[in-house]
This record gives structure tokens, sequence and C-alpha cells, in this order.
């Protein structure tokens, strides 16, 4: 987490850090990212930029901030939008994705930090603000229909949620491999889905 020295930066200097540390890693790889050039292009000191962060993860988890938040909201809505089917939510994961990464400016950084494994894995547990797995199970116990699902205790799902969790991982690592597969990659993400569902699924549904 930034420092508190960050948060109380004027918010054009906030801004501008912001959008240098957002150029840079649509620029290249997380590997390859430059604190010079990070510094050079927002104005500050290499002294400064390490005042504001503990390092470039800190930075990276920050970025990564507004996809936190907004895909943990587009997962309840589609809970709340699909009588609670948690598969429906794990597909709808993928088309936020795509969706987050052709805003403006917004694809080269996607595919230089989604298709990056060693990213995608730290960051799937804080889909939920940071929380981890059985807090955000927490988080939206009261809209999963669980009576959808032949699980018999909150450990049988939590152990379904990892290989969900996983599954929806690597489409996102493949998809941002190769952007324009998007369909074909999709379609083998839902289907699936759709065979752990029956897996998974009461059998009175």
């Amino acid at each position: 987490m930034p420092t508190s020295t960050f948060f109380n930066l004027p918010p054009e200097k906030h801004e501008k850090i912001v959008t240098a540390i957002k150029n840079e890693l649509a620029r290249v790889p997380f590997d390859e990212v430059s604190i010079n050039r990070i510094v050079q292009d927002a104005g500050i000191s290499r002294g400064s930029f390490y005042q504001y962060f503990e390092d470039k993860s800190d930075m990276l988890d920050y970025v990564l901030k507004e996809y936190h938040e907004r895909v943990y909201n587009d997962i309840k809505n589609s809970l709340r939008n699909n009588n609670g089917d948690i598969f429906k939510m794990f597909g709808s994961i993928l088309d936020f994705t795509i969706q987050f990464a052709n805003e403006e400016n917004m694809e080269d950084f996607c595919k230089n930090v989604f298709s990056d494994i060693r990213i995608i894995t730290d960051t799937f547990p804080k889909l939920s603000l940071d929380k981890t797995i059985i807090d955000f199970y927490n988080s939206i116990e009261s809209i999963v229909n669980l009576e959808l699902l032949e699980i018999n205790n909150e450990s049988d799902f939590l152990h379904m949620f990892e290989i969900l969790l996983s599954l929806s991982r690597d489409a996102i690592v493949e998809l941002f491999l190769d952007i324009s597969k998007y369909e074909s990659i999709r379609a083998k993400h839902i289907n699936k889905l759709e065979l752990l569902k029956r897996g998974f699924q009461r059998r009175s549904c």
C-alpha cells in the first residue's frame, strides 16, 4: 500500500505519477519496467518515488486497485442478475476484463500485466479488494445461490471456488497472450465452466 505521503499529494501531482506508471506498464512487461523512466515522466526524483511506494510490486498493486474495485462490483452484479449462479459469475470476469482492456489506452497495459502468470496469480485473490478467499466468500455469501450447488459445507465451496479461480486466471493469461483469439478463448472457457457446473450442480436443479 502506498504511503500517506503519496495520498497527501496535490491531485494534479498524484494523477501525473499514476499516469506515468500506467504509461510505463503499457510500454513494457512488468519485469522491464524502469523506475527511472517513471520518475522522469512524472517529474519527480527517484527518492520521492520510494517515499511513495515500497517497491515496484507495491506500485503495481496500487494501479490495479481500479481493476480490483470494478471487477468486484461486476462480480456482485453478475450474481444478483443471474440468480446467484457462481459459474456465470466466473464467465463474466473474462468478459469484464476484455471490456476493461478495450478502454482508451488500456489494451497494452492489460496485455503486459495480465499475460504475466505471476501477476495474475497474485491479483486474483485480491479481486475482493485484498481480502482472502474466505473473506471474499463471506462478502458474497448472501448473494450466492448455494441451493444450486452439490456442496456440503463451506470447505467444499472454498475448494470449488479455488478451482474456478484457477480456471479463470488461466483463461485471462491465455487471452492477453493473444487478444485476437478472444472469441475462441472465451468459448473454451465457458465450455469448461459448463462441464464443471455439471459436476457441482445439485441434481434436482
